[in-house]
């Protein structure tokens, strides 16, 4: 690709040529010659002008691909996440833990947003016989019930 300053420098050296080629035909009272030069040396004037414009035109195209790619990127990135940290759930009905932690995550969070959120535990008591651990998750404000052992050892 032609540098824009190269470019720039090239149009200036040959819109001086065109009006040194003009002052000479004009100081030989070659009208014709003049006629000429001056026709090219709009048509030059025109070229520049579009070349200019293409030139806007293309930095700023370059700058929305680079916008984009950074973005896809983004995306790239989240959906790796996404598979890892799927890969490293299990599921406990009713609730989600990750290997190596013990506190369960909020099954309504990560499975409609993919959010592995914390549940917090609000106690636990006796029902029908059976020990069961509250948990509420601060995110979507559900509550989950599930017997003690299951959900305070991690899987």
């Amino acid at each position: 690709m032609v540098e824009p300053f190269t470019t720039l420098g090239l149009a200036k050296t040959t819109s001086d040529l065109i009006k040194e080629a003009m002052s000479l035909a004009r100081s030989a009272k070659n009208t014709d010659l003049a006629e000429k030069l001056i026709d090219l040396y709009r048509d030059f004037v025109e070229l520049m002008d579009a070349t200019q414009q293409k030139i806007a035109e293309l930095q700023r195209e370059t700058i929305e691909l680079s916008q984009q790619k950074l973005q896809l990127a983004q995306k790239v990135d989240d959906l790796e996440k996404s598979v890892r940290l799927k890969a490293e759930m299990i599921f406990t009905p009713p609730l989600y833990f990750r290997k190596g932690d013990s506190t369960p995550f909020c099954p309504a969070c990560f499975e409609g947003d993919k959010r592995a959120v914390h549940l917090v535990n609000y106690g636990s008591g006796t029902y029908s016989g059976i020990q069961k651990t509250h948990w509420y998750c601060k995110l979507c404000k559900n509550e989950f019930s599930c017997p003690t052992k299951p959900s305070t050892s991690s899987p």
